[in-house]
């Protein structure tokens, strides 16, 4: 697929005036290329306009409001997902990561045993594909969500489904990972379930 790509809006004003992070001009700031002569600090903290830590408890509320706003007006195009035989899917699997290599190969399994199963692959885990995994879960049976771990997605997959069905895991801890035959075993087990 194609992406377009938009220029970041540059600096107007003289590098010892860049702010780098100031949101006083939208929810994107202006941001210098390196090596053009303007100076920023970047850091994973909440941080002031100058790209410093800060811990204003105001400031800090402010921005983390203006940069989840700056996600979510556009969620529906930054959550990338594949879908994969779903069309007469009975039973969808939910997976991500690494996790989702293991989870193809169970459906592929599953429908050589006549198992009608699909995958819906997350390729970004936030914004959540809440509009496209809620469609999937309206035509299905049931939804499996293997994750390595104890249980994570699951809880966004259940409040994303809104609707009565078995949304169940297959979980994995320990440093291995999910295995396609522990996945398949729960594809078989939810549909002699019905």
């Amino acid at each position: 697929s194609e992406y377009e790509i938009i220029n970041r809006v540059k600096p107007d004003v003289p590098p010892e005036e860049y702010l780098p992070y100031d949101s006083s001009k939208g929810d994107v700031p202006p941001m210098a290329n390196y090596f053009e002569g303007y100076r920023f600090h970047v850091t994973g903290l909440n941080h002031g306009a100058n790209g410093f830590p800060t811990t204003k408890p105001d400031y800090c509320h402010s921005e983390e409001v203006r940069m989840l706003r700056k996600v979510m007006k556009d969620a529906d195009k930054l959550a990338e997902y594949e879908k994969y035989l779903l069309d007469d899917a009975e039973i969808a699997l939910f997976a991500y990561g690494s996790t989702a290599r293991a989870a193809k190969m169970a459906v592929d399994k599953a429908r050589k045993e006549g198992i009608k199963a699909g995958l819906f692959r997350a390729r970004v885990i936030w914004p959540f594909p809440e509009k496209a995994l809620h469609a999937v879960a309206q035509r299905v049976k049931a939804i499996i969500v293997p994750e390595a771990n104890l249980g994570q997605m699951i809880y966004e997959v259940e409040r994303v489904a809104r609707r009565d069905m078995p949304i169940v895991g297959v979980n994995q801890v320990g440093g291995i990972p999910v295995s396609p035959y522990d996945i398949l075993n729960k594809i078989k087990e939810v549909n002699a379930n019905g």
